[in-house]
């Protein structure tokens, strides 16, 4: 659930209390889970260079690794193509 994960981070973060999930496991799945959707909206393969956290020889990939912000501050969608 959504909300008790949320509760439980935000609790850590004010009293110290323990994570349900600790943070190296839900880095690994977070970033597979972005990589799956960087590949399948290019439609390819990816190698991922989790040393460098990047993909390997591939700039259109890497640039969707980060938002990019509007002037104004706000965050927009990466545009493709």
């Amino acid at each position: 659930e959504v909300a008790t994960h949320m509760g439980n981070w935000i609790d850590a973060a004010k009293h110290g209390s323990k994570l349900n999930a600790p943070l190296d496991v839900a880095t690994t799945t977070t970033t597979a889970i972005h990589l799956g959707n960087i590949s399948t909206r290019l439609k390819r393969s990816l190698v991922f260079e989790a040393d460098k956290l990047q993909v390997a020889d591939d700039e259109e990939a890497n640039a969707l690794l980060d938002r990019k912000y509007r002037a104004e501050g706000h965050w927009s969608v990466p545009k493709i193509g």
